[in-house]
């Protein structure tokens, strides 16, 4: 499966989103004390076995089925179960990360693009962060997502580089001719919290 995904190798192997979530929880757990936060990266690797038990809503599910060039065994074949309801009356749908990486789509990757969501919000969970979706990417081996803490210093700073400088309303501090104010000192003041990227 490294192959298929360009992943380094030596990650960690995962049975279940679960045993991700489960595996993150404790490296983090191991890396975090109240007082100070190490910076961590790692490699996950779910195996080709796995199946995801999907939340989808009706209209998801109504383009699952349409598909757009998608192999319909993915969706009722021996290797995949479709659909059913879960605990809460939700909608579920099962897919296989190996059907997953097969049945790659060339123009939209609607399986891809659900997976890829469903694996972030249980990272988020067990790190307790929101991640967004920066870019999605068609290469030689299927389709890269690529996610970013929403949270992050950089996500911060790619969100306020769209908004234009303010211009500074007045010239000096006062009108009695005193030196103007120093932005860059009133800049220095203040600090962004530093995240953890992983």
């Amino acid at each position: 499966m490294e192959a298929l995904f360009d992943a380094p190798p030596g990650g960690h192997g995962c049975a279940s989103l679960a045993d991700l979530q489960r595996q993150l929880r404790q490296l983090l757990d191991s890396k975090v004390t109240p007082t100070k936060a190490e910076h961590v990266s790692v490699t996950f690797e779910l195996r080709s076995n796995v199946t995801f038990s999907i939340p989808i809503t009706e209209a998801e599910n109504a383009s699952l089925e349409a598909g757009g060039g998608v192999d319909p065994r993915l969706f009722g074949g021996a290797r995949a179960r479709s659909t059913d309801t879960g605990n809460e009356g939700q909608l579920l749908r099962h897919i296989n990360a190996l059907d997953t990486v097969l049945s790659q789509s060339q123009d939209d990757p609607i399986v891809q693009r659900i997976v890829s969501k469903h694996i972030m919000a249980g990272v988020g969970e067990a790190d307790q962060s929101d991640w967004i979706m920066r870019s999605m990417t068609r290469k030689t081996q299927g389709w890269t997502f690529t996610y970013g803490c929403k949270d992050s210093a950089e996500t911060w700073a790619r969100q306020n580089a769209k908004n234009p400088a303010k211009t500074v309303v007045g010239e000096w501090s006062n009108k009695d001719g005193q030196d103007p104010v120093n932005l860059s000192e009133l800049r220095s003041s203040l600090r962004l919290p530093s995240w953890g990227t992983f």
